[in-house]
């Protein structure tokens, strides 16, 4: 979310208002205000008529992948291991954005290879 903030003076303090903005915008632009990266491009003043402009953008980065690619790289060769099937544990918090030591330069070192059938 970046913000263009019109304050009606000088001296103001632009992190004051993105918790109140954040959880008054909740439920109807995003479902979870934690996932929010706000920032503020410009504050300009405006005596006559303060307000808040805001654009809303998608990331690119899922989890710790920086793109969808990088994700779908990474779960061709998950798909080759034992752990997939049983729902990896390691898979679903790298697409939560946890870092593991498990996970070395995009690589899982708790990869155990599929017996071929």
């Amino acid at each position: 979310m970046d913000a263009t903030i019109y304050f009606n003076r000088t001296g103001r303090d632009d992190n004051n208002i993105y918790k109140l903005n954040n959880d008054a915008l909740e439920k109807i632009v995003y479902d979870n205000d934690s996932r929010i990266l706000t920032r503020t491009q410009r504050i300009l003043y405006d005596k006559e008529n303060p307000r808040i402009e805001l654009i809303f953008s998608c990331t690119e980065y899922i989890g710790i992948f920086d793109n969808q690619n990088c994700l779908n790289d990474f779960e061709v060769k998950c798909k080759k291991c034992k752990r997939y099937k049983n729902n990896c544990s390691i898979l679903k918090k790298a697409k939560e954005g946890r870092i593991q030591e498990e996970i070395i330069d995009f690589d899982c070192s708790s990869f155990k290879k599929l017996k071929n059938t």
